[in-house]
């Protein structure tokens, strides 16, 4: 399914939920190591972890992942 991902289109497969959108782009992407640091925005609303696997994704949504990074 595509969707419109930190403002960029995407394609990703088996994009049902929001939870399985975040775990296909936590383990695509290295510098995220797990999805405990990230946040959802769908179409313009946070969406709480809890609510991510009942959260449905519908083609050309548009979904913002932010991740927290530690460093010093």
């Amino acid at each position: 399914m595509q969707l419109i991902l930190n403002g960029i289109p995407r394609d990703i497969p088996g994009a049902d939920t929001l939870q399985r959108v975040v775990d296909t782009v936590v383990l695509d992407n290295a510098a995220i190591k797990d999805s405990d640091r990230v946040i959802a925005e769908l179409n313009g609303k946070i969406i709480k972890r809890g609510n991510w696997s009942a959260t449905m994704v519908q083609k050309d949504d548009s979904l913002e992942l932010v991740s927290f990074v530690g460093g010093g």
